[in-house]
């Protein structure tokens, strides 16, 4: 049996027992996998994500518990450029539209220049709400800088193929979180098609949700918290230009994507 389809099963069966409202929503979508003739949902092509956006379980997250900002004053987020210009209302990059490179959108943020590492307003730059693919964005208390961007992402469970090379860090304020209540603990429908997902307890009424680091091979280890949030006003968000390039990456040795990470996320998922 292919280790992701192994990682699949416990991950439905942890979901059926840990987030039970969930239920019907996850046996419809697990029948749509079936329908798609898909062993599992970690490696969606985009025929099957629209399929997949027909569903109105997949195509809307955000729907967990209510979750509990964290004492500090931001929330934080990692994101593509690309991920940040498909997902506003439009650009105000001057020239630059939706359809020019990764490169050249993230040096219109740098407004040219070699990144300075400062906090800017974002609506500078972009008008309109943040969203994401469906309708949510994920963010975690976690402070990420410039220098720790890296291990910060691996520490929020992220493979190292699916870190941005074009960055853009995202900081909102957790005062306008708490005032609009737009925040949730993730729920496993909003993680459907992550392999790398900590599935809370509905039961214990959980605060926030939990990553699972990736920072060191050979382990998997409980990471940071995390949040999954609805549309936000872009004006509630500061953001800072990083280049993820191959010198930033080197001196680590994460859990990679692959037979090893499968093996280890499979004895993580029994011991829940």
């Amino acid at each position: 049996m292919p280790d992701q389809l192994i990682l699949y099963k416990l991950r439905h069966s942890i979901s059926l027992k840990r987030q039970p409202r969930h239920g019907a929503d996850l046996e419809e979508l697990n029948g749509l996998l079936s329908t798609l003739k898909l062993l599992h949902p970690y490696e969606l092509e985009e025929p099957h994500y629209e399929d997949f956006q027909k569903k109105t379980a997949y195509a809307v997250g955000g729907r967990g518990l209510l979750a509990t900002c964290p004492d500090g004053e931001f929330l934080f987020r990692l994101s593509s450029v690309r991920s940040v210009t498909d997902n506003v209302g439009g650009l105000l990059l001057g020239g630059i539209s939706k359809m020019d490179s990764d490169e050249n959108l993230w040096t219109a943020f740098n407004d040219g220049k070699v990144s300075d590492y400062k906090w800017k307003p974002l609506s500078d730059y972009v008008e309109g709400e943040l969203t994401g693919y469906r309708k949510i964005t994920w963010w975690t208390g976690l402070e990420l800088t410039p220098e720790e961007v890296v291990t910060g992402a691996f520490r929020m469970g992220r493979y190292s193929i699916d870190i941005p090379v074009y960055a853009l860090l995202l900081r909102c304020k957790s005062n306008h979180l708490r005032f609009s209540k737009d925040i949730y603990v993730p729920t496993v429908l909003d993680a459907f098609d992550q392999e790398v997902f900590h599935t809370t307890r509905d039961d214990e009424g959980p605060a926030y949700g939990q990553t699972i680091s990736l920072e060191h091979a050979g382990t998997v280890s409980s990471g940071v918290d995390e949040f999954v949030c609805s549309d936000m006003p872009v004006a509630q968000i500061d953001f800072m230009t990083v280049l993820i390039d191959d010198k930033r990456r080197s001196g680590h040795k994460p859990v990679e994507k692959g037979e090893d990470a499968w093996k280890l996320l499979e004895s993580y998922y029994s011991a829940l």
